[in-house]
């Protein structure tokens, strides 16, 4: 069945909004941290032998730049 076409009526811009909205991330500093450490251990762990915790500070340093690209493009400040 194809699907059914219908006026616009507007619905454009509100579903714009919508979807802008749902898109929104908001991270407290712990939360923000964690989320570097976990980065930091995978990305660690994808290359080599590594305990929880014992990463390098090359492997925080790019897990921090990754968070904080994500979180610059789905937070208030970043600018939907």
């Amino acid at each position: 069945m194809a699907p059914r076409v219908t006026g616009k009526r507007g619905k454009g811009k509100r579903t714009a909004r919508r979807l802008a909205a749902m898109r929104l991330v908001v991270v407290s500093e712990d939360q923000r941290q964690c989320l570097i450490e976990d980065v930091a251990y995978f990305r660690a762990e994808h290359f080599r032998q590594v305990e929880p915790g014992m990463y390098r500070e090359q492997d925080r340093a790019t897990a921090e730049a990754e968070i904080e690209t994500v979180l610059r493009r789905y937070s208030r400040r970043g600018g939907i």
